[in-house]
This record gives structure tokens, C-alpha cells and sequence, in this order.
């Protein structure tokens, strides 16, 4: 057996270190060049316009890892759009196709490729056109602008860039020019110079990951007109999003009048009295929706069950690798479908089901069981106590939800358009469809409010009272049993321990509702120690033990609600950059491989 297993460790190593190594992705490639010329010029409104040809000189490895690049190029500058239009795309001089173009958080993306894969050096050429993307600084216009931006995780070898000035600004420029590299933020000078009407910018060597260059050129006062919005944009800008808030404003209001004037609870007795046996005719899970205690209504439920006899509740011990007891696991068995309520048979059908001598084991996670229990939870305290008359929906609320719901698509859709047709964001623009969402929201939970009736109001101070009967004293608690009131709803001869016993037990799933389990399992112990009994229906992996009943209740109700916790879900992020020095005019972004 030795040689065997040395024999096979020998084995694991060998293909541990001739393994091949595994590939970092699509990103995994250089660029050993970027050269981009800008032509600068005056459209016939006189604003300014930049027509950007990107040539991308990539280097695939020579494996089948990429199919091309995604390219993302800012789409606002200076808090307005800046229209950006692809013209073209070609890779080795030849028409490339675009596997996709789209706007993404305020970037215009762009796929190129097919489902092709591509190989060693390729040359990109990527031409579109932007505009206004000139500042006015009152004395002067600066034209502030990057080139490959700091959204790439690959180098390049070297970055040039060429502004091509058009006749029609030739003369505006000033002559004064600036060129920063590196990281966003960075003020490290690089090479710039002007030949006639061109104006060239170099790195001073290659540019590393999440590194760039940035252009900087003046211009005389007055040269290219500033962006000014068009009335609709104006209308879109501003006058969309104040209504989008009064809507949402007014749905917010409309909601709390209502919950102020027609969400009030029915008044009921306002004395709590102690009650010593669990509330006719409605299940433990029913009963949970009235003290806000939904997350323990399925442990409690499956030993309410077990307590009436219809289930056994089975304690073992799971087994580690060398044979030893573990965590424990358990296992529910039907004894008996005489006499369910639609919970019990619902709770059934979610784990054992309804077969005497079914059984289901809680050992990990089964997030299906979970939903289906969770539903009869959600239905049993929700639609159920509406249609008995223990609740009741709140009138008028669809007229809130819906001034809420308009508000925040309004805001929404201006937010949406802001980029490609508002150019950009406003503070208008962002607190409309924030306004929404938290006026949905708060509207959402003060409508959905179930105010209790008189008949649910009447449920919910008895489970107050039953809960206030747990937390006493035992005299006290025998004093219940014996006054009048409780000899007028079931006589107990406080002298049978026995009786006492079948009572506590009856009380327990409630101990467990209410998370006071280990107070109350202490209560049994004594009474359990007196008759030298043991509860039927809980069988642990040894003799047993009243010391040991609350840890055991404790044991099953945290395995139950872990193991039937409801699915969760997650979420991913797109493509995000920010601004600074280099890195924080037009044009840049970012990019990777596809």
C-alpha cells in the first residue's frame, strides 16, 4: 500500500511539472506600436471637429487565444457628447468586419473582427470622427486631448501622435503645446514639435499597462464656437428630469398619506395577557407573519409537526474520512398524514413527501427545497392571511406605484439619452433616476403594508401573550395554568408532570418561532428529568440527555435554515476609466482583446 501511494504521489508531481502553462486570456498580448493622426478643423457652425484615424499594431501569440480588439473610446468630453462616428476599420490594408458597436457606460465600444481566430503581428486602423472637443477658458480655447487612454492592461512600444491642423485653424494656434505620459495623473513631460501645419507628439519610450499620452494645444480666444445645447436638449436636460422628480415626489407623498390614513393597524384590547397553549386554527408558519419572525417559521414548523406526531426528527452524525462522528445531519420520516393542514402537506411535498415512511435528510444546502419552503412561507403569511381575514391590502396604492414607476422611467430614460443625445450627464439628469429608485422603493414598502384587522390584531396580541408566558417564571407559569382563565379554556392538573410535559412540548415550535428555544428546552429538561421520559419525536445519536435538548433544538433549527436558505444571485460591472493629467482630456479610454 506504501509503494502504492508513494507510487502515486511520484505520478501527480511528474504531471504537476510537465503540465502546460495556463494562458492569462484574451489580454494576453502587446502592442508594439500606436500611431495616431488627428485632423482638426471647423465644421460649417464653426465648432470644432476631429476626424481620428488609430493605427494599432498588435502582437497575438501564435495560438489560437484572440479573434481581434475591442476598442472603447470616450463618448462625452466636458460634460457633453462628442457624436462620436466610426468611418471605417481595416486590418493588413484590408476592410475589417465590425463584430460589434455599442454604447457602455459612456464609451463607445467597438469589436472588430469575426469568429476568426488571429495570429502574430496584425495592424489595425481605426478611423472615426468626434467634435467639440475644444475648452474655453475665456483668454484662450485649449484643445486637451489623450490618445490610447488608461484602460488598456497591455504596453505599447511606442505611442505617436500627429495633429494635422486644417488651414481653417492653422492660424488660430498658438504655438503653445504640451505632452505628458504615464499614469492617469501624471505630469512626466515627453516629446512634442511643430512642423508647419503639424503638430507631433512622441513618447519618450514604450508606455506600460494603464499608461498614456496626452496632447495639449492652444488656440486664440473665439477660435471654434463652444457646444451649446439645442432647445430639446435643453428640454431633455432639464425640463424632463424636474418632472421625472415631481412625479416621484408626489407618488412618494401620496404613498405616506395613505399608510398614515388608511394603514393603521385595527386598535385591539392593548392588554397582554399571558397565554399558555399555541393559537387554535392557524399553523406555526401562519402565525410567524404576525411577530415578524419569517426566518424561523420552517425549523419551528418541522417541529411542530414532530411535536403532533406527523414527523420523526432523526439526529446523526456525519462521518469523516477516518470514521469519526462530525457535524451532525438530520433526517425527517413521515409517521402520519391523518389529519395535515395545508401547511403541513405543503411543508411535505417540499422535502419527504407525503408517503408514511418518507424521509429527507438536512445535510447541505438544498437551495430548491429552500424556495419551495420559502414560497409557502412568503404565501401563508402573505396572500393567505388576506383571503382569512386577518389582513387587509392597503386601497389606493396602485395610483402611488404608478406616479413612482412613471417618475423613475422618465428619469431613467433622460439618464440613458444623456450621453449620445443630452452630451452627457447633468446633476439633473443623475438625481432624477436617483430620486426614482428611492421613491419606488420607499413607496413599494409603505403600500405593501397589510394592516391587521380586528381578527388579526386579536392573533397578534395572543402570540404576544404566549411569547410573554415562555419568558416567565415557573410559578408564575403554573399560576396560569391554574387561575380561572385557564381552567375556563383547558383544566391542567399541575400535579400530573406528565401533562405538564405534553403541554411544554406543545409550546415549543412557538420557543423556536420566537428564538428562545434554549430558555424553553431548559424548562422541559427539568420536567423531562422529573418523569424520567423523552420526547418521541427527537432521536439523537446517543441515550438520551435533558441537559442536552436545547443545544440539540438549537442544532436542527440552525441546520434548517442554512440548509434551506434561498438562491442567491450576483451581478458583473462593464467598462469603467476616470480623468487626471494625462489621462484626463478627449478622446483615450481604453481597450483588450477579444
Amino acid at each position: 500500500m506504501k509503494r502504492l501511494l508513494l507510487g502515486g504521489m511520484l505520478v501527480l508531481i511528474s504531471l504537476g511539472g510537465l503540465a502546460a502553462p495556463v494562458s492569462a486570456g484574451v489580454d494576453d498580448f502587446t502592442f508594439k506600436e500606436f500611431v495616431g493622426d488627428y485632423y482638426l478643423s471647423r465644421d460649417d457652425e464653426g465648432r470644432a471637429r476631429l476626424r481620428v484615424v488609430e493605427t494599432f499594431v498588435a502582437e497575438f501569440p501564435e495560438f489560437n487565444q484572440n479573434k481581434g480588439l475591442y476598442r472603447a473610446i470616450p463618448a462625452t468630453y466636458d460634460g457633453h457628447s462628442v457624436a462620436v462616428q466610426v468611418e471605417s476599420l481595416t486590418r493588413g490594408g484590408q476592410p475589417e468586419p465590425i463584430y460589434d458597436q455599442r454604447a457602455e457606460n459612456g464609451y463607445w465600444v467597438v469589436e472588430t473582427g469575426d469568429d476568426t481566430y488571429v495570429r502574430g503581428e496584425q495592424t489595425y486602423v481605426l478611423t472615426y470622427t468626434i467634435r467639440d472637443i475644444v475648452k474655453d477658458f475665456g483668454g484662450h480655447q485649449e484643445a486637451y486631448g489623450d490618445t490610447v487612454g488608461t484602460n488598456w492592461q497591455q504596453p505599447f512600444g511606442r505611442v505617436v501622435a500627429r495633429v494635422h491642423l486644417d488651414d481653417s485653424v492653422r492660424s488660430a494656434f498658438t504655438g503653445d503645446m504640451r505632452c505628458l505620459e504615464g499614469t492617469q495623473g501624471s505630469t512626466t513631460s515627453c516629446q512634442v514639435s511643430h512642423d508647419g501645419a503639424t503638430v507631433t507628439f512622441m513618447s519618450n519610450g514604450s508606455i506600460g499597462p494603464h499608461e498614456n499620452l496626452s496632447m495639449i494645444m492652444k488656440f486664440a480666444a473665439g477660435t471654434f464656437e463652444p457646444y451649446k445645447m439645442s432647445g430639446w436638449q435643453q428640454l431633455l436636460a432639464y425640463g424632463v428630469p424636474i418632472m421625472a422628480m415631481i412625479l416621484s415626489v408626489v407618488g412618494l407623498l401620496w404613498a405616506i398619506i395613505l399608510r398614515v390614513t388608511r394603514g393603521r393597524d385595527a386598535p385591539g384590547r392593548g392588554t397582554i395577557v399571558p397565554e399558555y397553549l399555541p393559537p387554535a386554527d392557524v399553523s406555526v408558519v401562519f402565525a410567524s407573519g404576525f411577530r415578524g419572525r419569517r426566518q424561523s417559521a420552517i425549523p419551528a414548523q418541522l417541529i411542530d409537526m414532530a411535536v403532533r406526531h406527523k414527523i420523526d426528527i432523526i439526529e446523526e452524525d456525519k462521518k469523516t474520512l477516518f470514521g469519526l462522528g462530525g457535524a451532525k445531519k438530520y433526517t425527517l420520516r413521515v409517521l402520519s398524514i391523518d389529519g395535515l393542514s395545508a401547511d403541513d402537506g405543503a411543508f411535505l411535498s417540499a422535502t419527504t413527501g407525503r408517503q408514511v415512511g418518507e424521509t429527507y435528510t438536512i445535510d447541505s444546502t438544498d437551495s430548491a427545497a429552500g424556495q419551495r419552503l420559502q414560497d409557502i412561507v412568503r404565501s401563508a403569511t402573505g396572500l393567505e392571511a388576506i383571503a382569512q381575514g386577518y389582513r387587509r391590502k392597503l386601497t389606493g396604492a396602485a395610483g402611488a406605484i404608478t406616479l413612482a414607476v412613471v417618475g423613475l422611467v422618465l428619469g431613467w430614460i433622460v439618464t440613458v439619452l444623456g450621453t449620445s443625445l443630452i452630451g452627457g450627464v447633468t446633476p439633473l439628469t443623475f438625481f432624477a433616476p436617483f430620486t426614482g429608485v428611492v421613491s419606488l422603493i420607499v413607496v413599494i414598502l409603505l403600500v405593501m403594508h397589510r394592516p391587521l384587522t380586528d381578527e388579526g390584531i386579536r392573533l397578534k396580541e395572543y402570540l404576544e401573550g404566549l411569547e410573554l408566558y415562555i419568558k416567565i417564571g415557573e410559578q408564575e407559569r403554573l399560576q396560569v395554568l391554574q387561575s380561572p382563565q385557564g381552567a375556563d379554556k383547558t383544566p391542567v392538573d399541575i400535579s400530573d408532570t406528565a401533562q405538564i410535559v405534553r403541554l411544554y412540548e406543545r409550546v415549543l415550535p412557538y420557543a423556536v418561532l420566537f428564538g428562545l428555544e434554549k430558555e424553553w428546552a431548559k424548562v422541559l429538561e427539568v420536567h423531562y428529568g422529573e418523569t424520567g421520559a423523552s420526547p418521541s419525536w427527537y432521536h439523537g445519536t446517543s441515550a438520551f440527555n435533558a441537559a442536552m435538548l436545547g443545544s440539540a433544538i438549537s442544532g436542527f433549527s440552525s441546520s434548517a435554515v442554512s440548509s434551506f436558505a434561498p438562491p442567491s444571485s450576483s451581478s458583473g460591472s462593464g467598462f469603467s476609466s476616470g480623468g487626471g493629467f494625462s489621462g484626463g482630456g478627449f478622446g483615450g479610454g481604453g481597450g483588450g482583446g477579444r
